[in-house]
């Protein structure tokens, strides 16, 4: 309520802005760190339970202060990377943590408005990480999973917000977050993409940067679908 009143954007309310999403980050991934075995010393079961439930409010706080986008031009975009990474990593312990701080990281995101995504897109790996969470996540969890819906909304945001380097980073990243790209195009052809996304992705898969790491056949099964809905589009 504080920020929201706030118009002028002066140093003090960037100062408590930016201590804000540090200080919510550091809590939501020192609850990740224990429930994945990173802290070398064990909590207790009282400070184990605390640590649950300052993770599951520091997500929804996070999600509301992110969502402020008339700031987020003001602030270090590295910090807003690492806000949104604490947010997606929650989705990729999805099977180890507290169901309900899963769920909190989902809502948080995807209520973030599109000028977000648009205002990181190509300075930031944001995008390309978001996407490569998603569509692990809807992967492995297929369509049983609670949050199906709400994940799948969140990927289609984040393809629309995304261009070639988004989509570059997508694939770079694969040792850190893991995913199926063919899944990935499974979804892509469900879904009907665009031709906008798939122009961006074609332009991806067939940079100096990506396709080398990419199968031929990989790259020409994106170029064939974006040739495909070039043409549907043009087709009387």
């Amino acid at each position: 309520e504080y920020l929201a009143e706030i118009e002028d954007k002066s140093s003090a309310t960037l100062d408590v802005y930016r201590s804000l999403l540090s200080d919510l980050s550091a809590k939501i991934k020192f609850a990740l760190e224990d429930a994945a075995g990173e802290i070398p010393m064990g909590l207790t079961w009282k400070q184990r339970n605390g640590a649950k439930k300052h993770a599951w409010g520091s997500c929804t706080t996070l999600g509301k202060l992110l969502s402020f986008s008339n700031i987020l031009p003001y602030i270090d975009i590295t910090l807003t990377e690492s806000s949104l990474s604490s947010l997606f990593r929650c989705i990729q312990l999805s099977n180890i943590i507290n169901e309900k701080i899963v769920a909190a990281a989902i809502k948080a995101l995807v209520n973030l408005p599109i000028t977000m995504w648009h205002h990181l897109s190509c300075n930031c790996d944001s995008v390309g990480r978001g996407l490569a969470t998603c569509f692990d996540f809807l992967y492995e969890k297929k369509t049983t999973a609670s949050n199906h819906d709400d994940v799948e909304s969140l990927a289609h945001l984040l393809l629309i917000s995304a261009r070639r380097a988004d989509f570059c980073n997508l694939f770079l990243i694969q040792d850190s977050v893991p995913f199926s790209v063919e899944y990935f195009y499974q979804w892509l052809v469900r879904h009907d993409t665009e031709p906008g996304v798939l122009k961006e992705i074609a332009a991806a898969v067939t940079s100096q940067k990506v396709e080398h790491i990419l199968d031929v056949s990989v790259v020409q099964m994106f170029l064939s679908r974006t040739i495909q809905q070039n043409r549907r589009q043009s087709s009387p």
